[in-house]
């Protein structure tokens, strides 16, 4: 296992997240990257999604984890990001399981 180098910012860290959740099911759609680049002001994705796609989901939440961690989030931001990734579960026409459960698990992490 890689240990994945911690960058310690709030924006690169929100865009990790929300990147995290779009790609639960394994494709994030234009309206989703536009939103996360709205959101972070991140403007290239694909050396997130090169990271999370290489990685296990256990280094990837590990990895977040540390991130937060890092770039110490305080109650707000996590609240923040939270609202954030409910906003981004509901884009898009079709309901997706997996970017729920994805979120439901991620906002469990961000509460504790």
């Amino acid at each position: 296992m890689n240990p994945l180098r911690v960058k310690a910012n709030k924006n690169h860290t929100n865009a990790y997240i929300l990147s995290y959740c779009a790609n639960a099911n394994f494709a994030i759609s234009k309206d989703e990257a536009e939103f996360i680049k709205n959101k972070t002001s991140v403007s290239n994705l694909s050396a997130i999604q090169c990271a999370i796609n290489k990685n296990t989901d256990y280094q990837t939440i590990d990895h977040i984890l540390n991130l937060i961690v890092a770039s110490q989030y305080t109650r707000n931001d996590k609240k923040h990001l939270i609202e954030d990734l409910k906003e981004l579960v509901n884009i898009g026409k079709d309901y997706n399981l997996l970017k729920y459960n994805t979120f439901r698990a991620l906002k469990y992490f961000l509460r504790s």
